[in-house]
């Protein structure tokens, strides 16, 4: 077995972050498991799971509310809306698996691309669906494989969610989830009116991109971007027990006039 093989997924811009809780991994993939446990490193790009990462198994029998808590609530009602005929299926499992725990925060997201690597291979080992606890995004088999693990790469875009909700009569609160899973702030701006929608789209598009290439939004950090006014700037507020996020997250301010 020759690692030298897998390619490293290296980041252009990383520096390490001042303070912060470091990146975390959190999915559980609803399936049983068929058979013994052993992945191919070249088939999976997986040279080994983190150290920090712990697999954890849970059946409907043993722990009924296990099972719930992942696919009612919140989680539940996203997945209905989204793809009903997914939620179905994840309905009639009686089988799950928790992927979970802390990885390195530095100049290549092997790590990640290990976890990435670990989850593929047990969505082929009888996993249905599988859920990005970080971005709350679910995934069939199929959707995984083609989205995520195909790409061979990071792919900023497919590992977060930008969420919209309403923020006033005629504005939304634009937000992201699952920039924790890259040890990086998640995103927030408030109150943005139809006319910046999508250039607010770019810029945390753009955003995402850089800090998962591991650049570091600084402190009071001014944003010059076409479609947006001069003077808002970022400042780095929350905490991980905060419920939208999960993480410390940038709220972009508008300029003050």
């Amino acid at each position: 077995m020759n690692f030298a093989d897998i390619p490293d997924w290296p980041r252009r811009y990383f520096s390490k972050p001042a303070e912060g809780a470091g990146p975390f991994v959190y999915y559980v993939v609803f399936g049983p498991l068929d058979g013994g446990f052993e992945i191919s490193a070249t088939r999976y790009r997986c040279t080994g799971i983190p150290a920090g990462v712990r697999i954890s198994s849970y059946s409907q029998l043993a722990y009924p509310m296990a099972l719930d808590s992942f696919r009612e609530h919140f989680l539940g009602e996203v997945l209905r809306e989204s793809d009903p005929e997914l939620a179905a299926l994840v309905k009639a499992q009686t089988h799950c698996l928790l992927v979970q725990g802390p990885i390195e925060d530095g100049p290549t997201l092997n790590d990640f691309r290990n976890v990435i690597g670990l989850v593929t291979y047990l969505m082929d080992s009888g996993g249905v669906a599988v859920c990005d606890l970080q971005a709350m995004k679910w995934r069939s088999r199929e959707q995984w494989r083609q989205e995520i693990f195909e790409p061979a790469n990071p792919e900023p875009a497919a590992q977060t969610t930008i969420w919209m909700a309403r923020d006033g009569e005629n504005s939304i609160w634009m937000h992201t989830r699952g920039m924790r899973k890259f040890g990086r702030p998640d995103l927030s701006l408030r109150r943005v009116t139809p006319g910046y929608r999508d250039a607010v789209d770019e810029l945390f598009k753009r955003l995402i991109g850089f800090q998962v290439q591991g650049g570091i939004v600084a402190e009071g950090q001014e944003i010059h971007m076409k479609g947006l006014p001069r003077g808002m700037r970022c400042h780095t507020r929350g905490g991980i027990d905060d419920i939208e996020f999960n993480n410390i997250h940038i709220d972009i301010e508008w300029p003050k006039y």
